[in-house]
C-alpha cells in the first residue's frame, strides 16, 4: 500500500497492513469490555440469529466514521448496549477500536460514545478530531466516506447495482481520492464539517462540563472499583476453568477405564459370537443333512406311491375285468336256465304238436278217402233209364265241354295247389312278426343299457376330465407355488438385508410421535386433510433428498389440506388440544406460476427441481409452493456457474446435490442443521417403511402358500382318483362298444327280417293276385262249361223238373265242398302244426344250451386265471405299501428329528441374534464411550481457548513436569 503523508505529523508507513483484533466495551449487543482476536487473513463469523454477526460489521463501520442512521440507529446514544429497553443507560457511554498492525507496528483506532451522546475519536490513546481521525485512516487506505469499499453489507450488491451513473461516478471519485483534486470541494467541505463539529464540541462541552466533572469522579471511583472486581472475576474465572479442566480430565480417565473394560466384555462377547456363529452353522449343517434325508425319503415314499399306483390301473382293470366276466357269467348262467327251460317246454310242444300233427293226419287221410269213394260212388238218386240218359247226356256234354273242363281242371288243380302256398306265406309272415317283437324287445333292452352305459361313459369323461384339470391346476399350482415360494424367499432375503443396511433413523421422539397423532386425529376428524407435504410426494432418486429437503425448508413438514376453511378448523383443533403449532397449505388459496420452460433447457445437469419430484397432480401446487421455481444441480460448480455467471443476466435460486444453496442474491449456505438432517431423514424413513411393509406382506404370503408336502399329497390323492376313473372308464366303454356291437347286429337281423318280411308279404300279395286272377279265370271257364251242359240237358232238366242239371250236382256239390272245405282245413292245420315243429325244431336249443355251458366254463377258467392274478397283484401291492408305511414312518420320524433340529437351530439363531444384538450394544457403547472421550477433549480443548480468548491465564505444567 503506497505511503501517504500524516497530518498528525505520525510516522509514515508503508507495508501489509492488517487489522488485528476489536475491543468493544458497550456497543450494541456487546456487554462490557470484549475483544475480538486475534484475527486471521481469512476469518468467517458464524452463529444463529441474534448472535452478534452484523453488530461486528457495524462496530467496523462505527469505528471508520458511519454515523448512527447508517448503523441502525437514529442517535449515537442508540449504539449503546441495552440489558433491556427500560434500562437507563444516561451514565453508560460505549467505545470501538481497531487495532491495525502494519510491519509489526500496532495503531488503535478509537471511536467512543460519552454517557452525554457526544462522540470522540481518538487514535493511539489520543483525541483528535474527525478530520484528523479520518486522514489517519487515509494513511492505510481507508477511506471513511467510501466505506463501502472494503464493507460490503446485506444487500448493498443489490443497492450498488440500483445506484444511478451519477451516484456512481462519485462512489468511484470518493473510492479512487479523485475528489480531493477539487481543492474548493475540499476546502469548503473541510471548513464546513469543522465548524460543525467544532460547533457541536463546544456546545457539547460547555453543556456537560460540570456533569462531566462529577461523572469522570464516578467513573474513576467504579473504576477502582471494577478494576478490584475485574481481578477477583479473573481469579474466579481461572479457578471455574481448573475445576471445569479437572472435572474433564476426571471424566476422561473415567471413560478411558470404561472403555477398557468395555473392550474387555466386546472381547469376550465376541468369542462368544463366534462359538454361537460355530455351533449354529454345525447346527444349520446338521439341519441341511436331515432335511436332504427327509427329501431323499420323501422321493422314495413317492416312488413306492407311484409303483402302486401304478399297480392300482392294473388292478382295478383287473378288477373291472373280473366284474366283468363275472357279470358276463351270469348273464349266461341265467340265459342256461331260461334255455334250458325253453328247451324242456320245447320238447314238450314238440311231443304235443307231432301228436296233433299225427291226429290230423289221421283226420286228412280218412276225409280225402272218403271224398275218393264219394265221388267213385257219384250219390245220385235216378232211375236206371235217367241215368242212362243222364250218363249219355253227361257224355254228350262231356265230348262237347271235353276241352273246357280239362282247362277248368287244370286251373282248379292249380288254385287248390296256391292254397298251401298261401297258407305257408301267411304263416311265414306271422313267425317274421313274431320273431321281429321278440328282437325289437331285445333292442329296446340294448338300446337302453347302450344309453345307460353312454351316459355312464360321459359322466366317467367328465369325471376323467374334471380329475385330469384338477390334478393339472394342482400340479400347476404346486409348480406356481414352490416358484413363487422360492421368489418370496429370495425377495425376502433381499428385503431382510435392505432393512438392515437402511439408514433410516427409527427412533422418534416423543414430540414427533404426538405431531404424528395429531396428524392422524385431524385426518379422521377433518375431512379434507391430505397428509404432509413429503407424505404426498417422493423424489424420482434417493441422490435428490437432500437437495429437495433443503429446497423444501420448514415447508416439507406443512400439512396440506383442501381448503382454507379445513386449515382453520385444524388450527382450532391444534389449540383445543393444545398441540404443537403446525403450518397449512390450503390447496384453494395457493397462488403458483407455471416452472418456465426456459429453465429446462439450462443445460448440464441443471433441471427444474419439480422434475425430480413424482406427485400426483392434485398436490402438484403444494409441492410446486414448497420449491418455487428452484433448479437444482449435481455439483457446486455447475450451481455457482449459473448463479454468479449465467449469460442472460437472470438470478437464480440453485441448490446442489449435496444440499448447498445459492439463493436469488448470491447468498450461498452449506452444510445442514439437525432439523435439515431430521426432515432430510424422513425420505429415508418412508423407504424404510415401504420395505417394511413389503417384507411383512411377503411372510404372509409365504406363510399362505403352506408346506410343499400338502401339495404334493393332493396331487397323489388326484392322480390315484384320475387313474381309478379312467379304469372305469376304460371298462365302461368296453362294455358300450360290446353293447354297441350286439346292438348293430340286432338291427341288422332286424333290417334283414324286416327285408325278408317284407319279401314274403310281396309273394303272399303275388300268390293272392295269382290265385283271384286264377279264380276269375275259373269262374269264367265254368260259365262256359254250364252253358254248354244246360244246352244238353235242357229237356232232361225239364224233365226232372229242375232248372237246371246243376241244381242236383250243387247239392251234391255242396256235399263234396264241404268235404273238400273239412280236407283243406285239416290240411291247414296240418300245414300250420307241421311249420310250427320245424320252427321249434329249428331252434336247435341243445345246441344253445352246449354253447352256453361251453361260454360259462370259459368264463369259469378266465375268473379263475384272473382272480389269480389279482392275487399276485394284490399281493404285490401289499408289500409296496408295507414299503411306503414304513418310509412313511421313518420319513415322519426324519421330519420330527428334523423339526427338532430345526426348533433348536431357531433357539441358536435367537440366541446368536441376542449375541449380536449385545455385541453391537457393547460396539456402540464402545462408540459411545470413544465419542464422549472425544467430546470431552474437545471440550478442553474449546476450555482452553475460552480462557485465553478472555484473557484468562491458566497455569499449566512444562512439558518435563507431565
Amino acid at each position: 500500500m503506497p505511503a501517504a503523508p500524516d497530518a498528525l505529523a505520525f510516522p509514515n508507513e508503508a507495508g501489509a497492513v492488517r487489522l488485528d483484533r476489536i475491543e468493544i466495551e458497550n456497543f450494541k449487543s456487546y456487554a462490557g469490555r470484549q475483544v475480538v482476536g486475534p484475527l486471521m487473513d481469512m476469518n468467517a463469523v458464524v452463529g444463529p440469529n441474534g448472535s452478534g454477526k452484523s453488530n461486528l460489521m457495524d462496530m467496523i463501520a462505527f469505528t471508520v466514521g458511519l454515523s448512527s442512521s447508517d448503523l441502525r440507529g437514529k442517535t449515537l446514544k442508540d449504539l449503546v448496549y441495552r440489558n433491556s429497553p427500560d434500562e437507563d443507560i444516561s451514565e453508560r457511554g460505549a467505545s470501538v477500536s481497531l487495532v491495525v498492525t502494519c510491519d509489526g507496528a500496532e495503531t488503535r483506532f478509537t471511536r467512543s460514545i460519552t454517557p452525554a451522546g457526544v462522540g470522540k475519536y481518538s487514535v493511539n490513546g489520543k483525541t483528535v478530531s474527525a478530520q484528523a481521525y479520518d486522514e489517519k485512516l487515509k494513511t492505510f487506505g481507508v477511506l471513511s466516506k467510501a466505506h463501502n469499499g472494503f464493507l460490503v453489507f446485506q444487500g448493498y450488491v443489490s443497492e450498488l447495482a440500483q445506484k444511478s451513473a451519477k451516484e456512481l461516478s462519485k462512489l468511484f471519485e470518493q473510492i479512487s481520492g479523485s475528489e480531493e483534486l477539487t481543492e474548493e470541494y475540499d476546502a469548503l467541505a473541510a471548513e464546513k464539517k469543522r465548524a460543525e463539529e467544532e460547533q457541536i464540541f463546544n456546545q457539547q462541552k460547555k453543556k456537560g462540563l460540570a456533569q462531566e466533572r462529577a461523572i469522570m469522579k464516578r467513573q474513576k471511583e467504579e473504576a477502582e472499583a471494577y478494576q478490584a472486581l475485574l481481578g477477583r472475576k479473573r481469579e474466579l474465572q481461572q479457578l471455574q476453568y481448573l475445576q471445569k479442566l479437572h472435572g474433564i480430565e476426571h471424566e476422561i480417565v473415567t471413560l478411558r477405564e470404561q472403555l477398557g473394560s468395555e473392550a474387555a466384555a466386546l472381547d469376550a462377547e465376541s468369542e462368544r459370537h463366534a462359538t454361537a456363529e460355530a455351533t449354529l452353522r454345525a447346527s444349520e449343517k446338521e439341519r441341511a443333512r436331515l432335511a436332504r434325508r427327509a427329501v431323499d425319503l420323501e422321493r422314495q415314499h413317492a416312488s413306492l406311491l407311484q409303483k402302486v399306483e401304478k399297480q392300482n390301473p392294473g388292478a382295478i382293470k383287473l378288477r373291472e375285468e373280473i366284474r366283468h366276466v363275472d357279470r358276463r357269467r351270469a348273464t349266461q348262467a341265467k340265459s342256461l336256465d331260461k334255455v334250458e327251460e325253453a328247451h324242456k317246454a320245447a320238447t314238450k310242444q314238440q311231443k304235443g304238436l307231432e301228436k296233433q300233427l299225427a291226429d290230423i293226419s289221421d283226420a286228412l287221410a280218412r276225409a280225402t278217402a272218403e271224398q275218393q269213394e264219394a265221388e267213385s260212388r257219384g250219390e245220385v238218386e235216378m232211375n236206371k233209364r235217367q241215368r242212362d240218359e243222364y250218363s249219355r247226356l253227361k257224355g254228350e256234354a262231356g265230348a262237347k265241354s271235353a276241352a273246357l273242363h280239362e282247362q277248368l281242371s287244370a286251373m282248379t288243380r292249380e288254385l287248390r295247389s296256391d292254397e298251401p302256398l298261401l297258407m305257408q306265406g301267411r304263416t311265414k309272415l306271422d313267425e317274421l312278426a313274431a320273431r321281429r317283437g321278440v328282437l325289437e324287445g331285445r333292442l329296446g333292452g340294448f338300446e337302453e343299457r347302450r344309453k345307460g352305459l353312454a351316459e355312464r361313459v360321459a359322466k366317467l369323461k367328465a369325471e376323467a376330465a374334471e380329475c385330469e384339470k384338477e390334478l393339472q391346476a394342482a400340479k400347476t399350482s404346486g409348480s406356481t407355488s414352490r416358484e413363487r415360494q422360492a421368489e418370496l424367499r429370495e425377495s425376502l432375503v433381499r428385503l431382510t438385508s435392505q432393512l438392515s443396511s437402511s439408514k433410516a433413523e427409527q427412533r422418534e421422539s416423543e414430540r414427533d410421535r404426538k405431531s404424528a397423532e395429531a396428524l392422524d386425529n385431524l385426518k379422521r376428524l377433518i375431512p379434507g386433510t391430505f397428509g404432509r407435504t413429503f407424505d404426498l410426494c417422493k423424489t424420482t432418486h434417493r441422490k435428490y433428498n437432500a437437495a429437495v429437503t433443503i429446497a423444501m425448508g420448514k415447508a416439507m413438514d406443512a400439512i396440506v389440506v383442501e381448503e382454507e376453511g379445513v386449515a382453520k378448523e385444524g388450527i382450532k383443533y391444534l389449540k383445543a388440544q393444545k398441540c404443537a403449532p403446525e403450518t397449512f397449505v390450503p390447496l384453494d388459496s395457493i397462488r403458483v406460476k407455471a416452472i418456465p420452460e426456459r429453465l429446462r433447457r439450462l443445460g448440464g445437469t441443471k433441471r427444474p427441481i419439480l422434475d425430480v419430484i413424482s406427485v400426483s397432480d392434485k398436490f402438484a401446487p403444494a409441492v410446486q409452493y414448497a420449491v418455487g421455481d428452484t433448479v437444482v444441480c449435481d455439483t457446486l460448480d455447475e450451481a455457482r456457474q449459473l448463479a454468479y455467471h449465467s449469460q442472460t443476466g437472470e438470478r437464480y435460486k440453485v441448490v446442489t446435490l449435496d444440499g448447498t444453496l445459492i439463493n436469488k442474491a448470491g447468498l450461498m449456505t452449506g452444510g445442514a442443521s439437525h432439523q435439515d438432517a431430521k426432515r432430510a431423514n424422513k425420505w429415508n424413513e418412508k423407504e424404510h417403511q415401504l420395505l417394511k411393509a413389503r417384507a411383512e406382506e411377503a411372510q404372509r404370503e409365504l406363510a399362505s402358500l403352506g408346506t410343499v408336502h400338502a401339495g404334493e399329497e393332493a396331487e397323489a390323492a388326484l392322480q390315484h382318483k384320475l387313474e381309478q376313473t379312467r379304469g372305469a372308464l376304460q371298462s365302461a366303454e368296453a362294455d358300450l362298444q360290446l353293447t354297441s356291437s350286439k346292438e348293430k347286429k340286432l338291427k341288422k337281423e332286424l333290417a334283414d327280417l324286416a327285408a325278408a318280411a317284407k319279401a314274403a308279404e310281396a309273394e303272399l300279395r303275388s300268390l293272392e293276385k295269382k290265385r283271384d286272377s286264377r279264380q276269375k279265370e275259373v269262374d269264367a271257364l265254368t260259365t262256359k262249361a254250364n252253358a254248354v251242359e244246360d244246352a244238353v240237358f235242357a229237356d232232361f232238366s225239364k224233365s226232372l223238373n229242375l232248372s237246371s242239371v246243376r241244381e242236383y250236382e250243387q247239392r251234391q256239390l255242396v256235399e263234396e265242398q264241404q268235404k273238400e272245405g273239412r280236407v283243406l282245413e285239416l290240411q291247414a292245420q296240418y300245414d300250420k302244426l307241421n311249420s310250427r315243429l320245424q320252427f321249434e325244431q329249428r331252434k336247435d336249443l341243445p345246441r344253445a344250451i352246449e354253447k352256453l355251458r361251453a361260454a360259462i366254463a370259459a368264463d369259469d377258467a378266465k375268473l379263475k386265471a384272473k382272480r389269480a392274478e389279482q392275487a399276485k397283484i394284490e399281493e404285490k401291492s401289499e408289500t409296496l405299501r408295507a414299503q411306503a408305511a414304513t418310509t412313511e414312518a421313518e420319513l415322519a420320524a426324519a421330519k420330527e428329528e428334523q423339526d427338532a433340529k430345526a426348533a433348536e437351530t431357531k433357539k441358536l439363531k435367537k440366541e446368536l441374534k441376542s449375541l449380536s444384538d449385545e455385541r453391537a450394544r457393547l460396539q456402540a457403547r464402545q462408540a459411545q464411550l470413544e465419542t464422549d472421550i472425544q467430546q470431552l477433549r474437545s471440550s478442553r480443548q474449546r476450555t482452553f481457548q475460552t480462557a485465553r480468548l478472555q484473557e484468562v491465564r491458566l497455569p499449566v505444567l512444562a512439558p518435563d513436569e507431565e
